[in-house]
């Protein structure tokens, strides 16, 4: 810890933020589902940086606590993959259904979404990915997936459905961005901001999030989708650039907080 230049907080850590040495520069990334107005304001205003992934973000929590230390960084894996063949038709498409950090019965809802879809899409294939070590994996529902089984999973897809009701970093728009995939989620922030913008299709959240009775409507959503044909490059590459925007933000946002050359605001 003597050598820490700077530490990254994904969740607030009291003890290990009193391990790091004064010299070392920190940041903690915005959590607006776990956010407490007196421990959380107190430990992003301690920070030397408090990130926002998003501008819902800055505008929920930002500029309700006036917080004079954030600093816009709209995350990204930053790792690069085999580029994707261009799909042809959603409805022969490997469909990578995201599950991690959902409940018992978020799983179960999106289970049983995958298996409408697959009725009505037979030639597609698809997997239900998380990580649980007290789960049994199964055909099509695997329980066991860490980061570099994930990685694998995701160079063999090409539509990812990302049905998670409280979206943080736009992991998996980023994923999408930086392979080439398609994407579904739910119209939430930061889903349907600009950063997350390349190839993706939004499906309205109902007010049960995946606890509900909608499993049907959400599945038939997502069918509609995969069966809407892709009438040339451009619509299927729709927003693109938007990916880039997130690289370079991203990337000027990791480089003023490492105190790299060109790394300016702009």
């Amino acid at each position: 810890m003597s050598q820490c230049e700077i530490c990254f907080f994904f969740d607030e850590s009291e003890y290990l933020y009193a391990l790091l040495p004064t010299t070392t520069k920190t940041a903690v990334f915005l959590d607006p589902y776990t956010w407490n107005y007196g421990t959380s304001k107190t430990f992003a205003k301690k920070c030397t940086y408090a990130l926002s992934v998003s501008p819902a973000i800055s505008k929920k929590i930002v500029q309700q606590n006036l917080l004079s230390n954030e600093l816009l960084c709209p995350f990204d894996p930053a790792t690069q993959l085999a580029p994707k063949v261009g799909l042809q038709s959603g409805q022969t498409a490997s469909l990578l259904y995201n599950a991690y950090g959902m409940s018992y019965l978020e799983r179960q809802r999106l289970w049983e979404i995958s298996e409408i879809v697959k009725a009505c899409c037979p030639l597609s294939k698809s997997v239900l990915c998380y990580y649980n070590a007290n789960d049994t994996s199964e055909p099509g529902r695997d329980a066991r997936t860490y980061d570099w089984k994930l990685l694998n999973y995701l160079k063999q897809s090409d539509w990812i459905i990302d049905l998670t009701p409280k979206p943080l970093l736009g992991f998996f728009p980023a994923f999408a961005g930086t392979l080439g995939l398609q994407w579904t989620g739910f119209d939430l922030p930061p889903n349907n901001e600009f950063y997350c913008a390349a190839r993706r299709h939004l499906i309205p959240c109902p007010k049960g999030g995946l606890a509900g009775a909608d499993t049907e409507e959400i599945a038939g959503q997502i069918v509609r989708q995969l069966t809407t044909p892709f009438n040339d490059d451009l619509e299927r590459s729709k927003d693109a650039r938007a990916h880039a925007e997130r690289l370079i933000k991203f990337t000027r946002s990791i480089n003023q907080m490492l105190g790299m050359k060109g790394a300016k605001e702009g």
